[in-house]
């Protein structure tokens, strides 16, 4: 089993102490809630965009003693010019299933110009520097996109990581498959940055690293209680009927502004991919408290078994 622990760019975690566990009556689940473990895990890189022209500089103004009017016109004119904002699609990798179809690439490209536009309009509106995204995508047969999660992200805006879920949800990915897969896939945007340039307040930097305080831990506590309707919700097609008992831990990134950076599978032991979208999309919804700076959150479910 492999899990998504691949973000777009490479992400420490710091070392905190758990802050104990919760039973749920009834449901054989515990829950516990811990700031995020460090990881030792090689991470994977970012596609690399396409390359980019160089921004073109004025030419510099040279004393002469009887410049034509031709050559003062032409200084006069020139401006810098500064190459669009784009988008790279990388390769997905495998996180459930049996292999990631060979057209998935091509058929994912459809999404380009959707995902480029969803950049200029975060440019336009929040700011968005060069962000990158590590989307998850669950696929069904007979290849269309069911869920498309933000597994991971850095730098990148609330509006931007919307706009991209919405860009590949529908999305046919691939065709004739007989069974279901999950991916990442790596995003990565680049556009000329000027001085003074900030990140959005709805994004998170690369090291998330911040204090989780007292009402940050009640707010993920509940949030973490009310999706654990997750588990009783009966198997897709395809799928186990029962769960055998295990930890399922997924970790959060929350952003200075209480939405959710991204949230991935640190562990999933139940091979029930409905069960893990559920999570997920439960999980990340904005939280009204948020920290200071962007801050990690493990939250381990233990299910004793149904």
């Amino acid at each position: 089993m492999k899990h998504d622990r691949t973000p777009a760019r490479s992400f420490a975690r710091p070392v905190a102490r758990g802050l104990g566990a919760l039973a749920f009556a009834g449901a054989g689940l515990l829950l516990s809630i811990a700031p995020a473990q460090a990881e030792g895990d090689p991470k994977a890189s970012p596609p690399s965009p396409s390359a980019a022209p160089s921004d073109v500089a004025p030419p510099s103004s040279s004393a002469s003693a009887l410049p034509s009017a031709s050559a003062s016109a032409s200084t006069s004119s020139a401006a810098v010019v500064k190459p669009p904002p784009r988008a790279a699609i990388g390769e997905p990798a495998l996180v459930r299933g049996s292999s990631v179809p060979a057209s998935m690439p091509a058929l994912l490209r459809v999404a380009q110009p959707a995902i480029e536009a969803c950049y200029r309009d975060a440019i336009a509106n929040e700011g968005d520097l060069e962000p990158t995204i590590s989307l998850r995508l669950r696929v069904v047969p007979p290849g269309n996109v069911a869920a498309a999660m933000i597994n991971d992200s850095a730098e990148a805006s609330s509006a931007l990581r919307g706009c991209v879920r919405d860009a590949f949800a529908g999305l046919t990915v691939a065709k004739g498959l007989t069974a279901g897969f999950e991916a990442l896939v790596p995003l990565a945007f680049t556009r000329s940055l000027d001085d003074g340039d900030i990140r959005p307040g709805s994004a998170c930097n690369d090291t998330c690293d911040g204090a989780v305080d007292e009402a940050l831990q009640e707010a993920v506590r509940l949030r973490a209680q009310l999706a654990a309707h997750c588990f009783r919700r009966p198997a897709a097609s395809g799928e186990a009927k029962t769960l055998g008992g295990g930890t399922l831990e997924l970790s959060l990134r929350i952003a200075p502004d209480g939405s959710v950076c991204g949230v991935s599978t640190m562990a999933d032991p139940f091979a029930r991919a409905s069960l893990t979208s559920c999570l997920i999309e439960a999980m990340s919804a904005p939280f009204e408290v948020a920290p200071s700076t962007c801050a990690s959150v493990d939250v381990p479910f233990t299910l004793k078994g149904t």
